[in-house]
């Protein structure tokens, strides 16, 4: 936006984080630490999109974390509704979001002021962005049109289960455990054209510990392999282990690689003990073209959450104010 830090935060614009724990009974030693936002060194002080970033020693050049939130002021309210895609050929594989924007104030140019920003599973990679209204009716932004927020349904998310390392859970084939943990994932199959029925988080993460008494410091890491038998894909691309663990980035970290002699891709991430949504996407080396449905299949069935953002810039405004949300489940 280019605005001031003191456009947008109440007091500082950075903190030490002082609140921290060690890790207790595992053989990967670690520190926990924690921040609360807002607290009283740092507070945002208006509505939008934010970045929040974590250096080692206050040193710009060690960055360790950083992560997307949101602060949303609500003005108005977003009505959703998920339908089968308006193209015939689609129907029985994505699903349209159709939604209006319901405003008790006067928006003077709707065109130029207002954005909505369509989100499958809070994934940002294939999010929408919607700049015309297909209809203005008093008090009502309507986004209709049959060729916008058109998603691929995909696939129910896989799913590992690592609370305990004590035995073996969902989807654990071995555990290993000598100086650090070693865990084996049972080899993952495409869909081949048939729907997971089964229930799953929309691709979220929990850290669980049933071994110990504190789900933060009890919880161990653990190298856990994943497996994906599968023929390479033609063409050039890459395939990589995505999910809400790791906001669904397509990096070096999650990037699968092929054993052409056993027919399979694998890949190891270290994790803390917990429960975790994945799944396979492939990503186009030449167009860059993200495909969450080439291992996964789509379906119309599929349970995903959708998410509705309602940006508003004022006339002569600086930045794009957050002034509506919406969370729809299919």
């Amino acid at each position: 936006s280019g605005l001031s830090t003191i456009d947008y935060i109440n007091s500082f614009s950075h903190d030490r984080i002082n609140d921290y724990r060690y890790s207790f009974n595992t053989l990967q030693k670690f520190t926990h630490y924690e921040l609360k936002l807002p607290n009283a060194q740092v507070s945002p002080k208006i509505s939008g999109n934010y970045l929040l970033k974590v250096y080692l020693d206050n040193d710009l050049n060690k960055p360790v974390v950083s992560q997307r939130f949101y602060v949303l002021e609500s003005q108005v309210n977003v009505g959703i509704e998920v339908a089968p895609s308006s193209q015939v050929a689609l129907r029985s594989r994505n699903q349209k979001v159709n939604f209006t924007i319901f405003h008790t104030t006067s928006i003077a140019n709707p065109f130029a002021d207002i954005k909505a920003v369509v989100m499958q599973n809070g994934i940002q990679a294939t999010a929408v962005s919607n700049s015309k209204p297909s209809a203005i009716k008093p008090g009502g932004l309507v986004y209709n049109d049959p060729q916008q927020n058109d998603f691929s349904g995909g696939n129910e998310f896989r799913k590992f289960d690592t609370r305990s390392i004590r035995y073996k859970t969902e989807q654990v084939q071995e555990i290993i455990g000598d100086t650090s943990i070693q865990v084996f994932l049972f080899p993952d199959q495409p869909s081949n054209g048939k729907y997971a029925n089964q229930n799953d988080e929309n691709g979220k993460f929990f850290i669980r510990n049933q071994d110990g008494r504190d789900d933060i410091t009890d919880s161990d890491y653990a190298n856990v392999l994943f497996t994906l038998n599968a023929e390479e894909t033609a063409g050039k691309g890459e395939v990589y282990i995505v999910g809400g663990f790791n906001n669904y980035a397509l990096n070096g970290d999650c990037k699968m690689t092929y054993d052409a002699s056993k027919h399979r891709y694998q890949r190891s991430l270290k994790l803390k003990q917990g429960v975790y949504d994945y799944k396979y996407f492939w990503k186009d080396a030449s167009t860059g073209k993200i495909d969450g449905t080439a291992f996964e299949g789509s379906f119309f069935e599929a349970e995903n959450q959708y998410q509705v953002f309602v940006y508003y810039t004022r006339p002569g405004g600086r930045w794009q104010e957050l002034i509506g949300y919406g969370l729809k489940s299919k």
